[in-house]
């Protein structure tokens, strides 16, 4: 993300912080910044997080979740190292920003079912933690 990317998708996340809402024009604002280099880094994929964090439990909004749920499965099992699998560095890593960002909310609902269920393999500290919650 570049710096003028990256302010304006921060922008987007202290607004939504300062309302509790993400209207759709926010949502497809970060969408384009998100994909204007058509790679999500942990950096923004981390942001996602945060701001899903921020909207709270009772948020439902189409839009979000699309935007939340096909950016985090782009990351997590598009890569190039284990492409289809979630390895032990994205297994550690999913696991911690669950720690830190977790909330139950359709849009966090829908990415960890999209995860387990197109991954054909899930290693590290998100494998550990499905092992707890089974």
């Amino acid at each position: 993300m570049t710096d003028q990317t990256n302010a304006a998708a921060h922008e987007i996340l202290e607004s939504a912080q300062n309302s509790g809402e993400l209207p759709s024009q926010a949502i497809e604002k970060l969408q384009a910044c998100i994909n204007r280099d058509w790679i999500i880094d942990e950096a923004e994929a981390e942001l996602l997080f945060k701001l899903n964090h921020t909207l709270g439990a009772s948020y439902e909004q189409k839009g979000w979740t699309n935007l939340f749920v096909e950016s985090l499965t782009k990351l997590v099992l598009l890569d190039m190292e284990t492409p289809g699998e979630i390895g032990v560095q994205e297994g550690n890593w999913l696991d911690r920003m669950l720690d830190l960002y977790a909330v139950e909310n359709p849009a966090q609902s829908e990415m960890l079912n999209k995860l387990t269920k197109e991954a054909t393999k899930i290693e590290g500290g998100f494998a550990d933690r499905l092992g707890r919650e089974a």
